[in-house]
């Protein structure tokens, strides 16, 4: 298949060598959380190796975790805070690929969270990037949510023993943006077994075509908005904007206590 090759890692890689990976991959995803509270060790030093390497295409996941609760927001916030710490432009994220939710059973015994946990942690995402996610799941899962989650780009694990010539079988709702096709890849520069992807079309059409801003109303425009980070505070915004505290009080009607502010939510500034 000549269609672009790439990876998804996590810590189960450990110690990659982004400089030998970089002379077979085009593009990689790298895990970054896993439920409300866990941050995958290696995302940091992923993600600067991959960038540092030149792959031009990066992005990073969710882990969604079947916790038997509705914490898709909470989620969110966990994958929103890593993947703010990282990014160099002051925004949400800056990935070149967009945010990708993996949305697959937590354990051999427990299933994927139920669809509304999983449609929360998109919306949280999307609103609070500007760019609508990808849902990562196997074949199954697809076809089991049938058309829920259809009018998302599409990563889908499908491993087979015919080979990667033909494209693979999606669910008629479907269509796919990125095949998993195996886990058993052997990429340069990383000691284990690693998971193996190619991406449907050219990837100049990477980002953008994952933003659409019909599914959801946009933010208003990153030149007059700020997204929050880990460690703001709404005084602390106020100072950097060279503002007060009421004005931005007054441009973000929507806060109620000016103490409570949520990472990922976007304020407008002056």
């Amino acid at each position: 298949m000549s269609n672009p090759f790439g990876i998804d890692v996590s810590h189960d890689q450990y110690n990659i060598d982004w400089s030998e990976a970089a002379s077979q991959v085009e593009f990689a995803s790298m895990r970054a959380t896993l439920g409300t509270h866990t941050v995958d060790g290696y995302f940091a030093e992923n993600w600067s190796g991959a960038h540092e390497a030149g792959i031009e295409y990066v992005g990073a996941y969710h882990f969604l975790w079947n916790n038997g609760v509705d914490d898709g927001v909470e989620q969110a916030h966990n994958f929103l805070t890593q993947v703010g710490k990282v990014a160099e432009k002051g925004g949400a994220y800056d990935g070149t690929i967009a945010p990708i939710l993996d949305y697959e059973s937590s354990t051999k015994t427990v299933g994927p969270p139920p669809p509304p946990v999983a449609q929360a942690w998109l919306d949280t995402v999307e609103q609070a990037t500007g760019i609508r996610p990808i849902v990562y799941c196997n074949l199954s899962t697809a076809n089991d949510l049938g058309s829920q989650f259809a009018d998302y780009p599409l990563w889908l694990a499908l491993y087979r023993g015919s080979g990667v010539d033909t494209p693979p079988e999606v669910p008629p709702a479907w269509q796919w943006t990125f095949w998993q096709c195996s886990d058993k890849g052997s990429v340069p520069g990383i000691r284990t077994k690693v998971d193996i992807n190619y991406h449907n079309g050219p990837l100049g059409t990477g980002l953008p075509a994952h933003q659409d801003p019909s599914h959801h109303d946009p933010p208003p425009s990153t030149e007059h908005t700020y997204t929050v980070r880990a460690g703001d505070s709404l005084s602390k915004i106020a100072a950097q904007f060279h503002c007060s505290l009421a004005e931005l009080m007054h441009l973000n009607p929507q806060i109620a206590n000016p103490n409570h502010i949520e990472i990922g939510q976007v304020l407008r500034v002056p």
